[in-house]
């Protein structure tokens, strides 16, 4: 498996300073069949140094659990430049809100709709993430969700609508503030298209892909 940087930086307060973009890794199909023609799974995880070990057993436990037929990308944001962490509780409080950002300058020209998984660097997957990143972004009735995640206040895993929330979380709202007065504000879910409460049937599907360490 490819090494991971985990980034220079931890919490606190100050500057933002620290590197543009997240270190990615791609992990392939692994060879003796044939390619899955699923998408490939987009994962970011936010962490800091201090979160090294807990960082290496989230991404042993991707390969562990993973399709191995399919493309997984997992992206590690730690250090980021361009946010000032005053406020923060951790040193990547906030990443988590720029992951449709980052998700759609990856994606840019290509067309598709972009989804992406976002998971605190304390999370270990207990089955194939991809389980998770195929969930409907929508309620029984089509009506669309901007995110999926445990609830609208705990948001440590998320299923991500990525061109839907970028016009909700942009960069000057990312960047201060503490995660759960960002995450629970219910008008930007409004604006989402729909409440950003996933309800009880995406906290079991959460929770059945991975669990917090």
């Amino acid at each position: 498996m490819q090494s991971v940087s985990a980034g220079e930086g931890s919490g606190g307060a100050g500057a933002p300073t620290g590197t543009a973009a997240p270190d990615s890794l791609t992990l392939g199909p692994r060879p003796g069949g044939p390619p899955s023609t699923a998408p490939p799974v987009e994962i970011y995880i936010g962490t800091e140094p201090a979160q090294f070990r807990a960082l290496r057993v989230l991404l042993w436990s991707i390969r562990r659990t993973r399709d191995p037929a399919r493309t997984y990308r997992v992206h590690v944001m730690s250090g980021l430049a361009g946010f000032d962490r005053r406020g923060w509780t951790t040193g990547f409080t906030n990443y988590r809100f720029a992951v449709p950002h980052f998700a759609m300058a990856r994606a840019a020209g290509q067309g598709e709709p972009v989804r992406a998984i976002y998971c605190d660097a304390g999370q270990v997957f207990l089955a194939d993430p991809g389980l998770l990143f195929d969930l409907p972004l929508n309620d029984g009735a089509g009506r669309p969700y901007g995110f999926r995640a445990i609830s609208d206040m705990e948001t440590s895993v998320m299923l991500i609508d990525c061109a839907r929330m970028a016009r909700i979380w942009t960069s000057r709202r990312r960047s201060v503030g503490g995660r759960r007065r960002f995450s629970g504000r219910r008008s930007a879910g409004a604006r989402a298209g729909r409440s950003t409460r996933a309800g009880t049937h995406a906290t079991r599907s959460t929770c059945r892909a991975c669990r917090g360490s």
